[in-house]
């Protein structure tokens, strides 16, 4: 979560770069009572792919819509395109004092 709100705008990240810091064995849900080392690199590949789909669930249905439900998400030129996220009230007030002053 700090990877993907800390991100600059045109920086893009892969759902693998955040699976691959995952240790897949030290998840419960995704234990297996019994397997083989010959093919744990199998096993491995195929948690990573469920949890991929996990967390990408969870951030496409969950994190971006909270985020755009209470925070209006801006970037400045002089801040080399670093994001900055402004609680919604918060915003509304900037803009209406910055029409008054229009």
């Amino acid at each position: 979560m700090k990877d993907f709100v800390e991100m600059k705008r045109f920086e893009n990240q892969k759902m693998e770069d955040y699976i691959v810091k995952m240790d897949v064995f030290s998840i419960p849900w995704l234990e297996e009572d019994k397997f083989s080392y010959k093919f744990r690199g199998v096993i491995i590949k195929k948690r990573r792919k469920l949890l991929a789909e996990v967390v990408c669930f969870i951030m496409n249905k969950l994190v971006i819509p909270f985020v755009r439900m209470n925070f209006y998400v801006t970037d400045k030129h002089q801040e080399n395109r670093k994001i900055f996220y402004y609680r919604k009230p918060l915003w509304v007030l900037v803009i209406k004092l910055t029409m008054q002053r229009l």
